[in-house]
């Protein structure tokens, strides 16, 4: 059987990252308290208290942190919780959220744009039906018409969402320019500088699509290749690149990565193969995520688990 062949979309211009954007965490404490002291006493992010009682208080909380950057940081957290409230029970990972950004070395929106467009149409996994747009988060969303309509919502400054918020996976795709972080004094985001600015497709991973997890475990043994089938994608066969109704197809379609109904299988398009450049580069994200969470700059250097992260992309 012919196996096609591609001709794999030119990178050069891209230097590629991943980031643990969030995790929550779920504690038990032995005793009960309130929110702020558990707050005061972890420096999380965010606490929310679970089956609260009388004055609020709870013995079962779940801390957010955003960019923790690495795990010791939230061991080190529920560890000054577990020594003045103690622990019933191991600490558990409940949310996570793991993105793939990708750099434009010369600093150029419309290739962030692009990139972004290319993480929506080819990733080979298609989350949820429910895919639509918006500028600001609960803003009235409209769903996908074609993948040029679509860059130009990119280009605008619009979010792709897949999946409902109650939803096991869901994903966002978007080019970030501003810091979500915060807002100037005339209220409007701000800014990050030229170099900061990325396009990013991010998943958010909760409930059944997060195994039994515990923080312990997370911290030393857990690998975020684990989540490489988030991150894949594909491109048109070589065959395909040199059809120009294929290539109009390709500049109008919305999805063209992920498998579709063929009687009763589900199959990648026949006129597309793995994008193994850019799938392989996630992969490797992935890897020097997993060391620079578990390892400090010291050790990673010490023993050689990060041979490239000098360049802190790749």
């Amino acid at each position: 059987m012919h196996r096609s062949s591609a001709i794999s979309p030119d990178y050069s211009d891209y230097k590629f990252k991943c980031e643990l954007d969030f995790i929550e965490v779920r504690v038990h404490l032995q005793r009960t308290t309130n929110f702020q002291t558990v707050r005061r006493l972890s420096k999380a992010t965010f606490v929310k208290a679970i089956d609260k009682g009388p004055g609020d208080e709870s013995n079962t909380f779940e801390l957010k942190f955003n960019d923790p950057g690495r795990w010791s940081t939230v061991t080190a957290a529920v560890q000054a919780l577990e020594e003045v409230h103690g622990c019933r029970s191991p600490a558990i990972v409940v949310t996570m959220e793991v993105s793939f950004d990708a750099y434009s070395r010369s600093q150029d929106l419309q290739s962030l744009v692009n990139i972004a467009g290319r993480f929506l149409q080819w990733s080979t996994i298609n989350l949820s039906a429910n895919v639509r747009s918006a500028s600001t988060p609960g803003s009235a969303a409209s769903v996908e018409v074609s993948h040029t309509q679509n860059l130009k919502k990119l280009a605008q400054g619009e979010t792709f969402y897949e999946g409902d918020k109650t939803d096991d996976v869901t994903r966002r795709t978007y080019v970030k320019t501003t810091d979500g972080a915060g807002t100037n004094a005339e209220g409007t985001p701000i800014k990050l500088p030229l170099d900061q600015w990325r396009a990013r497709t991010e998943v958010t991973l909760r409930g059944a699509s997060l195994p039994a997890l515990l923080l312990s475990e997370a911290a030393t043994q857990f690998k975020f290749t684990e989540l490489a089938r988030f991150f894949k994608f594909r491109c048109l066969s070589a065959e395909a690149q040199k059809n120009p109704i294929q290539l109009l197809v390709a500049g109008r379609a919305p999805i063209l990565g992920a498998r579709a109904p063929r009687k009763d299988r589900r199959l990648f398009g026949s006129n597309t193969v793995g994008d193994r450049h850019l799938s392989s580069k996630s992969y490797e994200c992935l890897r020097q995520l997993t060391d620079r969470l578990r390892y400090s700059p010291a050790l990673r250097r010490r023993t050689k688990l990060n041979q490239t992260e000098s360049r802190q992309a790749v």
